[in-house]
């Protein structure tokens, strides 16, 4: 079992920095201002090739009382899903922040860690401030005995912490009794692995406009609290990690923020979250938009739609809320939807309701769909046959000038973006009309409707043509 490590502390003392060092990624939002985390964010990371899951916790605040509830709903839930990672954690990093030193929201925190039992490794950050490593010895009070001085920033002590973590990790937690049940786990993985041969780890990233329902969508899909939903927009933000397993298939599945056009993005951590996005979608191989049925369509999601687009990348459409809608106006409000995404020739659509848990019966079926099409493979004869099958249908007309345009043969250039190379002679005169046709044409003959296609043009070179 793959062990798991919660990083608690109070706000702004450098965990989501330390989350992004671990696990080699940009995932968490790092900002100075306070509540920045929000969800249980976790990812994995290696030390001496043994596997570690790392959870990324909101803040703790001083203000909640004894029974660990505020007045503010959204800080209450923040408080609930830190107190959760604790639970769920075989060992805790509680990071303080040297410039503060020691204060009241560190002895309250220690107490409902100490609640539940945990290895507790101290992390004293920032003492790249010289000023006030005297501060250090403050911590001590705090009865821990694994405490480390680090610096994030500056990568002072934090190989020499995760050394001395792996060789208590490599005391305690593999004794005799455990090595004989770790090769038994071995084994039998070794057996399941030859009938989990077809099994395929598959990489969603779930975007839409704020409050259209995209935490309590991926909630229903793993049958668990993981992520925040309040009716406040962007409370989910920056990235958050889930991963579950259907059916012998992996799954991991990307909450992201609420997006919005360039022109209505207020503050710089609606800027970085929009980066991380764009990131995430080019990293993942499904791209789920989800839309609200209670809004219909509006140019916000035809904007986010654009975007995922052009990116190549497959994806297909979720409409949330549908419980919002009555019967009698099903047929109309569905034919308006399908009306403004005209633009669109082939794309999957689903119907749900998230807070009813209805019409996800079939997500995991499309997703596997929609994947398992992108990632085909096709020879170069076999598509060179469908572009010449194209043409006898439909004959290239003359380019710019009267220019006869020629395509001679095509290849798969990668997938997932799905591009295909298609060589010829004054391909450059070649109207988009024409491109569009040659994509639909494609599309329906491979059978991928779902999976967008890009293709470029490659101009034969006569090295002959300009000499007199």
């Amino acid at each position: 079992m793959t062990p798991i490590i919660a990083l608690i502390g109070r706000t702004n003392v450098g965990k989501s920095s330390f989350f992004n060092l671990l696990t080699k990624s940009n995932v968490a939002l790092v900002n100075s201002k306070p509540g920045t985390t929000r969800d249980r964010n976790r990812n994995h990371f290696y030390i001496n090739k043994k596997k570690f899951i790392l959870i990324d916790t909101a803040g703790i605040s001083i203000s909640y009382d004894s029974k660990g509830s505020q007045k503010n709903f959204l800080y209450s839930k923040m408080y609930t899903q830190t107190i959760l990672a604790i639970k769920e954690a075989n060992f805790i990093f509680f990071m303080v922040d040297i410039k503060m030193g020691i204060t009241h929201a560190e002895h309250f925190i220690l107490r409902k860690i100490r609640l539940e039992n945990k290895k507790i490794f101290l992390l004293i950050n920032k003492i790249d401030a010289l000023k006030k490593i005297n501060n250090c010895i403050d911590f001590y009070d705090l009865g821990i005995n694994e405490i480390y001085k680090i610096s994030i920033s500056h990568r002072i002590g934090i190989l020499y912490f995760l050394k001395k973590f792996y060789k208590f990790y490599k005391k305690i937690m593999i004794s005799d009794q455990d090595k004989s049940l770790e090769k038994k786990e071995n084994s039998d993985f070794f057996k399941k692995k030859i009938k989990r041969k077809d099994s395929i780890d598959i990489k969603i990233c779930i975007i839409g406009k704020t409050n259209v329902g995209k935490s309590s969508l991926i909630n229903r899909i793993l049958k668990d609290n993981r992520m925040i939903v309040h009716h406040q927009e962007h409370t989910t933000r920056g990235i958050s990690y889930s991963f579950c397993n259907h059916y012998n298939n992996n799954y991991t599945l990307i909450d992201t923020g609420g997006l919005r056009r360039k022109t209505k993005k207020n503050n710089l951590l609606e800027h970085l979250s929009m980066l991380k996005v764009m990131q995430e979608i080019e990293k993942s191989h499904i791209t789920i938009i989800v839309l609200d049925a209670s809004c219909s369509i509006c140019s916000q999601d035809l904007y986010i739609l654009s975007l995922v687009y052009k990116t190549g990348k497959s994806f297909y459409i979720i409409v949330n809320k549908w419980d919002l809608i009555e019967k009698k106006r099903y047929k109309e409000v569905k034919r308006n939807i399908f009306q403004r995404l005209s633009f669109i020739k082939n794309y999957k659509i689903l119907f749900v309701s998230s807070l009813l848990n209805k019409g996800l019966e079939n997500f995991f079926k499309v997703s596997n769909l929609i994947y398992l099409q992108s990632m085909k493979n096709f020879s170069a004869s076999y598509l060179t046959k469908i572009v010449t099958l194209a043409i006898k249908k439909h004959p290239i007309p003359m380019g710019v000038k009267g220019k006869a345009i020629r395509l001679k043969y095509a290849h798969l250039g990668g997938r997932n973006p799905f591009l295909i190379v298609i060589h010829g002679t004054k391909t450059q005169f070649l109207s988009p009309s024409y491109k569009k046709y040659l994509i639909n044409f494609l599309q329906k003959t491979l059978q991928i409707p779902s999976t967008p296609i890009r293709l470029f043009f490659k101009n034969s070179y006569n090295p002959y043509d300009k000499k007199k």
